[in-house]
């Protein structure tokens, strides 16, 4: 589920709710809760241009905690250590 809410301090936030399998624990499912604030948007085309390019940086996270070489992620995106 896509939407948008008013965030009282944050203003304008971008929704994304989505239940999908665990790359940490395959067989099972979570749900993802991304909440983005929205940068000042000019016109309806610019929006689009935001949103398409938001939703490929999520879908680029969860691409790379699913790529594995010998059963281990390889570019964990929650290793802070890196």
């Amino acid at each position: 589920m896509l939407s948008v809410f008013a965030d009282p301090w944050e203003g304008p936030v971008f929704r994304v709710v989505a239940k999908v399998e665990n790359a940490y624990h395959p067989g099972e499912t979570t749900e993802l809760r991304i909440n983005s604030r929205t940068p000042p948007i000019p016109s309806a085309d610019d929006l689009m241009a935001w949103v398409q390019s938001r939703l490929i940086q999520i879908e680029s996270h969860e691409a790379h905690e699913w790529f594995r070489v010998d059963g281990s992620i390889a570019f964990d995106p929650q290793d802070r250590t890196r």
